[in-house]
């Protein structure tokens, strides 16, 4: 883990972004305190958020007396948590099934596609050129409790009429088969989101994106592994 944070202060940085993912909520001291791996009493766990707060990583919603995490804190989380990346083994199933029953590659890129977005519930689009385009689940980021405000639909309804935009500048930016993240102020689909994309070896020859749009607090170590996972589908023959 980084340097500028104790071992202690990573593993509560973890427990509470993977938290705030599963719930949504602004997360406080006694919740990280039941986590499993977590050894301090709640108010050493509070003392602690509080440092994390004041070096960035965390704020305080006014309305709560839990705190959330920040565009740092997912940057550091992606580039330094030590959770497994896995997939849950009925998405592996649902995969397999797709391998096997769905030998037209246009059409087993579609499924898997779909499979994605509905185990992730968020947004996924494929891209094989800045012309061809496809996407699906942009349904799911309207149901994420991120974009229930009013200002921040009509945010999220701008990025889906430009996504076409969005992803014709992105296309460019893998140049080998890493995973990227995009998020916050680096991200062209807009400041509230997050996109995980993969460039994919197709396996007819030619090449695409892969990609997973959603809010900044996603899944992203089970979305890196579903991507990762993409990859790997669409380079069989």
């Amino acid at each position: 883990m980084n340097s500028t944070l104790t071992p202690r202060q990573a593993t509560i940085l973890d427990s509470l972004i993977r938290l705030h993912v599963d719930t949504a909520q602004p997360v406080g001291s006694s919740a990280i305190a039941e986590k499993d791996g977590i050894v301090a009493s709640a108010a050493t766990i509070r003392n602690e958020m509080a440092e994390l707060e004041e070096m960035g990583y965390l704020k305080s919603p006014h309305t709560s007396a839990g705190r959330v995490p920040t565009e740092a804190a997912y940057r550091y989380y992606v580039k330094n948590s030590t959770t497994p990346l896995s997939m849950p083994q009925v998405e592996e199933r649902r995969f397999r099934e797709i391998e096997q029953h769905y030998h037209e590659l246009d059409v087993r890129i579609r499924q898997i596609a779909k499979a994605v977005a509905e185990f992730s519930a968020e947004g996924v689009f494929l891209a094989f050129g800045k012309d061809d385009l496809y996407y699906t689940g942009l349904s799911n980021l309207f149901a994420q409790p991120e974009f229930r405000e009013q200002q921040d639909l009509v945010e999220m309804g701008q990025v889906i009429d430009h996504l076409d935009e969005a992803i014709a500048r992105v296309f460019g930016t893998n140049s080998d088969d890493s995973v990227t993240v995009l998020l916050g102020s680096e991200n062209p689909f807009g400041s509230n989101c997050g996109v995980i994309l993969v460039r994919c070896a197709v396996a007819n020859g030619g090449d695409g994106v892969f990609g997973i749009l959603g809010p900044t607090r996603m899944d992203y170590r089970t979305n890196i592994a579903r991507v990762e996972r993409v990859r790997n589908c669409v380079s069989q023959p």
